[in-house]
């Protein structure tokens, strides 16, 4: 299974945008969002995934 996060709000994502790319900050995650989605998935799911790709995003 691989995790695929949208935007997230890190020190690298900031560089990216200083550098002159148009993020939205609306649009980026917190990095406690995308581990609250992770242990989500793990813990609280009643499935298992098997070789899939799980993306995700804020909205």
């Amino acid at each position: 299974m691989t995790i695929c996060p949208g935007g997230v709000d890190t020190d690298m994502i900031k560089d990216i945008v200083n550098e002159g790319y148009n993020l939205s900050n609306k649009n980026l995650m917190k990095p406690q969002q995308v581990a609250k989605k992770i242990y989500d998935m793990i813990f609280n799911q009643k499935s298992y995934y098997n070789g899939q790709s799980i993306e995700f995003y804020n909205k």
